[in-house]
């Protein structure tokens, strides 16, 4: 039984988000930067996309992997992206 409880102390460990000094994770350190550098160029930042279930799960609510979330929002980007166009051409 110990041994199991010192495993998922670990996996707890590893998988657990990693805050800063101030409590903020990576993912918010990274935003903040990308905010300021837009600043200082003088640039709007880009819209943050909305977050769906479906992004992240499959049909089965299998949870995607990176590789799968990445490959689909770079999709989703491409066929906005041609919407735009056709629509302007018309």
């Amino acid at each position: 039984m110990r041994g199991i409880a010192r495993r998922v102390h670990r996996l707890e460990k590893q998988f657990a988000p990693h805050l800063d000094d101030q409590g903020r994770s990576i993912a918010d350190v990274i935003r903040e930067r990308r905010l300021r550098r837009f600043a200082a160029e003088g640039k709007e930042p880009e819209p943050e996309l909305a977050r769906r279930h479906e992004d992240y799960f499959d049909a089965n609510g299998r949870p995607l992997t990176i590789a799968e979330i990445i490959r689909n929002a770079h999709h989703r980007r491409l066929q906005q992206t041609t919407t735009d166009v056709r629509a302007k051409h018309q």
